[in-house]
């Protein structure tokens, strides 16, 4: 069967299913790997369970199985748990404890919660079948790569291939021109430029009383965790938090038009040169390599999104200090970094390559805060006051070689189906047909997903429908009766498609009293 074309055929119908993503058909389609893996609801699950479930009779069923007692303690050093980021996850040597006492070889396990997938594979490893259903699209995709790793081979072909491909068009925006002494260049003739790591960016702030502009920078290296000093050209006492971020005006390439945003400079330079690593000002090279790269127009299509909502406070993790003027996906990138990204994810089709690909966006571009937290905070889209700005070839070829051990070492085969959906409405799952499921519902409004989702999902087209999105959510309109509501919905669906006198196990987190009440009267 052509399943690329009976998908397509069928998505007027899927669309009637709660969660179907926003996106173009062609891009849903596009993303999607039927049978098993689709970005948008999942036609092919009943046939899934038809196949690998057996179904239940209540005069032969013979499943008895005590509580799990016991604790559970395992560690996130675990190298498929750290291949691909996200805003929570529970490691999947974890869940293994769960579904092994609970389960019997080529029983199915639902997760309709399901993020990157690692209960999906936490059942691989014991032999198990899973169904892992996520409203969002970058949940699904990195959950259907990670319960499909194989492929080494290709993989490792493919990168190395692109990675050639893109270093010989855009190694020129990572040169720095390498400051030398007077007797390093009797020895140094032609080539004087290294390879750029990183450059830390700072913000301009100005000092409250005469406007005096400086670099964050300069601050952020005092001793004193207050940050307060005295400005050198009116000498007032004055603390970081007492100085406005100066904004400055500048042209939009992209929606060809001038903008109002944060200015942000570059201040320090990291590179390597003759295999030693130096640190240096940028100089005058550096800011007209700067200029040549704000001239470049990319040969290839580029994230260029409008956030999640109107108007410039685009969502709850909207912030208006460190976010003014960021109202696209791409203004998350600098332009360096961006046209590099662009042209990996322009030639490649293949997924894994794909996947590495998503799994470093976070350090390469500007929540990757030079004071450390590799990645930025989880959950949010926090833009330090310091900015380090990464070399995307060293990190997605650290990335790379860290996946083809992963898949080297990964032995089980995929016994996973995917799909992009609600689990307010598992209509596409029969009832009676679940052994167990492990669920890891959102946590009220701890995270907002859809928004902090946005970057990654704009590079694959297709975003999260949050109207069943089961949180709490100022510019979502949604209180915690309507979070009450959508995990009610979420719990009904789970207890119609589980067999009789199995079990469910629900991990939760919140400090908030109230959100723990809902998550139990939902399950009375």
């Amino acid at each position: 069967m052509d399943y690329k074309k009976d998908l397509a055929e069928k998505l007027a119908e899927l669309k009637k299913i709660e969660g179907f993503p926003k996106g173009e058909d062609e891009d849903i389609l596009a993303l999607s790997q039927p049978p098993f893996y689709t970005a948008c609801p999942n036609p092919y699950i009943a046939d899934f369970v038809k196949m690998y479930g057996k179904q239940y009779d209540e005069l032969t069923d013979t499943y008895r199985n005590e509580p799990f007692v016991g604790d559970v303690s395992e560690g996130k050093n675990n190298p498929i748990y750290n291949a691909h980021s996200y805003h929570t996850k529970v490691p999947h040597a974890a869940i293994k404890h769960y579904i092994e006492h609970y389960t019997s070889e080529n029983e199915i396990v639902l997760d309709g919660f399901s993020g990157t997938g690692m209960t999906g594979v936490a059942a691989s490893e014991l032999n198990r079948k899973s169904i892992l259903i996520d409203l969002a699209p970058i949940s699904t995709f990195i959950s259907w790569n990670y319960n499909c790793l194989n492929g080494r081979n290709e993989f490792s072909a493919e990168f190395e291939r692109v990675f050639k491909e893109v270093q010989s068009e855009y190694s020129w925006v990572y040169k720095t021109k390498h400051t030398i002494t007077q007797k390093q260049s009797q020895l140094i003739k032609n080539d004087n430029y290294g390879d750029i790591n990183y450059v830390v960016w700072s913000d301009v702030l100005s000092c409250p009383y005469c406007k005096h502009e400086f670099e964050y920078y300069l601050v952020d290296q005092l001793k004193d965790e207050t940050k307060s000093f005295e400005c050198i050209s009116c000498k007032a006492h004055v603390k970081k938090d007492e100085c406005p971020r100066v904004q400055v005006s500048v042209f939009d390439q992209f929606l060809s038009k001038e903008i109002n945003i944060n200015k942000q400079v570059p201040v320090l330079i990291n590179y390597t040169f003759n295999k030693k690593r130096f640190e240096k000002v940028p100089d005058e090279s550096d800011f007209n390599l700067l200029n040549k790269i704000e001239d470049t127009r990319s040969a290839y299509w580029l994230p260029i999104y409008k956030m999640l909502f109107k108007d410039d406070a685009w969502g709850d993790i909207y912030r208006t200090g460190y976010h003014f003027g960021m109202t696209h996906s791409h203004h998350f990138y600098t332009k360096r970094n961006l046209l590099v990204l662009g042209a990996f994810w322009a030639k490649t089709s293949n997924y894994k390559l794909k996947w590495a690909i998503t799994s470093i966006m976070n350090y390469v571009n500007k929540r990757q805060s030079y004071s450390g937290g590799g990645g930025g905070m989880p959950g949010v889209l926090f833009v330090a006051s310091l900015v380090q700005e990464k070399n995307v070839f060293d990190v997605l070829k650290r990335k790379a070689l860290k996946l083809i051990g992963v898949i080297k070492n990964t032995h089980f085969k995929n016994e996973s189906i995917v799909s992009t959906q609600s689990v307010t409405d598992l209509s596409n799952i029969p009832n009676d047909t679940i052994d167990y499921i492990f669920t890891d519902p959102p946590f009220g409004d701890n995270i907002m997903y859809s928004e902090a989702s946005f970057l990654w999902e704009s590079w694959l087209k297709v975003f999260t429908s949050n109207q069943s999105e089961a949180i709490i959510n100022n510019s979502q309109r949604k209180k915690l009766e309507d979070y009450h509501r959508l995990i009610l919905s979420a719990f009904k669906e789970y207890h119609r498609v589980l067999k009789p006198k199995r079990w469910i196990t629900i991990e939760f987190h919140n400090s908030q009293s109230s959100e723990w009440n809902v998550i139990q009267e939902s399950i009375l």
